[in-house]
C-alpha cells in the first residue's frame, strides 16, 4: 500500500546548554530526516514554511542507520541549532520528511510545522561570559577612604576591599573580597564604592592615615555567571 500522510514529529524538549545553541529533542514514529531552525523573537521572519526551516541546514536522521546525526525511531533524537546570539529570545520550529518514495515523499505541511513553535516555547539563548571592567580604578579621597571608580560590559554588580600594600599579600580569595560587603551595582555611566575600613564593619578601625592600600575588586552580572578571578 502507498505511503501517504506526512510523519508524526514529537517535541520531547528544548534548551540552550550554551550561548551559541538551541538544542531540540524530537521522536519520530517512522524513518525520515528532521529540521530545525530558531528566529529572533519580534523579528520581522515571516510565515515559516517548510522550506524556511529546512533551509537553515540544522538537522537529524530519524530510523537510517550510517546516517549522523541521529538516532532510531521512537526514541529521542536531537537538532542542534547553531551559531546563535547569547542572551537573545528565539521562536523556534521544527519539521519533517519521511523515507517514503511511494509516491513521493510526505512532507509536514506549513501548519503543522508552524504548530512545533509552541511545543519547543520561547527559549532564550544562555549568557556564558562573565562580565569585565571596562573602568576601574582606586584614588584616596580623604584621610581614611578609598573611593573605587567602575563600569563594566553589562550591567553588574562589583566588590570591593582593600588591604595593606606592606601585608605581603599579592592576591585575593573571592570569599574574603564578598566578606568585606563593599559593593554597588552598574548599569550606566560611573559607579562608586568608597571603602573606610578592611570590612564593612562600625566594630573595625578607620584605614589609616598615610598608609598605602591595595584595592582588589570582583564582579559578576546579572544573569549571575561569575569572573574567574579578580583584579586589583
Amino acid at each position: 500500500t502507498l505511503d501517504t500522510p506526512p510523519p508524526i514529529l514529537t517535541i520531547v524538549s528544548a534548551e540552550s546548554p550554551i550561548s551559541s545553541d538551541i538544542r531540540i529533542k524530537i521522536k519520530m514514529e517512522e524513518p525520515g530526516q528532521v529540521w530545525c531552525n530558531s528566529f529572533v523573537n519580534g523579528a520581522a521572519y515571516g510565515i515559516v514554511t517548510f522550506d524556511a526551516v529546512v533551509a537553515g541546514g540544522y538537522t537529524a536522521y530519524v530510523g537510517q542507520v550510517g546516517l549522523t546525526p541521529g538516532g532510531p525511531i521512537n526514541q529521542n533524537v536531537e537538532v542542534i541549532v547553531a551559531n546563535r546570539v547569547s542572551q537573545t529570545a528565539y521562536d523556534t520550529y521544527c519539521t519533517a520528511q519521511d523515507k517514503s518514495t511511494l509516491p513521493t515523499i510526505n512532507k509536514m505541511t506549513g501548519p503543522k510545522t508552524i504548530s512545533t513553535s509552541p511545543a519547543v516555547g520561547l527559549i532564550t539563548t544562555l549568557d556564558q561570559s562573565p562580565p569585565t571592567f571596562t573602568v576601574l580604578g582606586a584614588s584616596g579621597i580623604d584621610e581614611n577612604t578609598v573611593q573605587v571608580t567602575f563600569r563594566c560590559n553589562e550591567p553588574c554588580r562589583a566588590y570591593c576591599r582593600v588591604t595593606r600594600s606592606d601585608s605581603g599579600e599579592t592576591s585575593l580569595n573571592i570569599n574574603r573580597i564578598l566578606k568585606a560587603d563593599f559593593q554597588a551595582a552598574w548599569t550606566t555611566g560611573d559607579q562608586t564604592i568608597q571603602l573606610n575600613r578592611l570590612e564593612d564593619d562600625s566594630a573595625l578601625s578607620k584605614l589609616e592615615r598615610g598608609t598605602l592600600y591595595d584595592t582588589y575588586c570582583w564582579i559578576r552580572d546579572e544573569a549571575v555567571q561569575w569572573s574567574c578571578y579578580a583584579q586589583g
